[in-house]
């Protein structure tokens, strides 16, 4: 098996390296950003057709958007906390 070569982390990374990591970190946040919220929009429109949501139903909601029931927790977190706020 191959060891895998440590890395050094003191020593300096040039400014083309870092400026070229920092964009595809941009580019994978806005991605995550884009998806969490249209799952949002989504949400918030299943709880607007069906006029609420009844108590138990957040693990089918989560497999119907293909997600976890914990982020569909967070997600109305976050939806109630914006409708409190605005």
């Amino acid at each position: 098996m191959a060891h895998k070569r440590a890395t050094n982390w003191a020593s300096p990374v040039p400014q083309a390296e870092r400026n070229c990591r920092a964009g595809g970190r941009r580019r994978y946040n806005a991605e995550r950003r884009r998806t969490a919220d249209a799952r949002r929009a989504e949400l918030l429109r299943i709880i607007v057709e069906n006029g609420g949501l009844p108590k138990r139903c957040g693990a089918a909601i989560a497999r119907a958007l293909g997600t976890s029931r914990a982020t569909i927790c967070r997600d109305l977190d976050m939806i109630l906390a914006d409708l409190v706020e605005g």
